[in-house]
């Protein structure tokens, strides 16, 4: 389920986008909510590009200056919303992230509040309201499933990057558990969204149903204690 990231402490934050970027993304924004949208009213082959552009009241140049077909646009704003939200724990872990020599202890609280901001972030209703819609439309539409696919592989890779941190200020942890828990995390997440897994929070009384902080404490226990945490040997 999204461009390369370093955490930072809050005073080195990246400098905003100038005006001009900020107006590109808005537009492409506005794009791909219109065709994903015109989507879920109509189905894929239930509208154009021009209504497209239409509706996001620009040009059908403008469409094709930020992508190549329906398909892309109307997966772009899961892509752009899960994008957002990771950017948004970044934000909240570069914060609980300053001390610049962590023990072993500190690594592995890190490292959870990293797991559970993540899981929070990506499980949170309206998230799952949208990643179900995006489903719901690749049943009808399988040309969609590799755009789907290409997003919960970006959300891996960014949550692969939290864990394993970017410089001193992060928790280091070691190659293999830096891959194997944020495939854990994004597995259980994925479980969520195709209803395979009920959270209350989203499911309510769903048969079966766990309380969302019982799933982060049940993924929690992958964390490595000590040591293992830093990747020592």
């Amino acid at each position: 389920m999204l461009g390369r990231m370093t955490m930072l402490a809050p005073d080195d934050a990246r400098p905003a986008p100038d005006l001009r970027t900020r107006k590109r993304e808005a537009t492409r924004e506005a794009l791909a909510t219109a065709a994903f949208a015109l989507a879920t009213e109509h189905g894929l082959d239930g509208f154009t590009i021009d209504d497209v552009a239409r509706r996001a009241d620009v040009s059908r140049r403008t469409f094709f200056n930020h992508f190549v077909s329906k398909e892309e646009a109307v997966t772009a704003v899961v892509r752009l919303r899960v994008a957002g939200l990771l950017d948004e724990v970044e934000r909240r872990i570069a914060a609980k992230s300053a001390d610049p020599r962590p023990d072993a202890r500190q690594h592995r609280e890190v490292g959870e509040a990293i797991m559970a901001d993540a899981v929070h972030t990506l499980l949170a209703a309206d998230s799952v309201a949208t990643f179900r819609s995006l489903i719901a439309l690749t049943e009808a539409s399988p040309e969609l499933v590799p755009h789907l696919a290409g997003i919960e592989h970006e959300a891996g890779d960014r949550v692969v990057e939290l864990m394993r941190g970017q410089d001193e200020s992060v928790p280091p942890v070691h190659a293999v558990y830096a891959f194997a828990i944020p495939g854990a995390v994004m597995a259980t997440v994925g479980a969520v969204y195709s209803r395979r897994l009920h959270v209350r929070e989203v499911d309510g009384d769903a048969p079966g149903a766990l309380a969302l902080d019982d799933v982060i404490a049940e993924l929690v226990h992958l964390i490595p204690a000590g040591d293992d945490c830093t990747g020592a040997t």
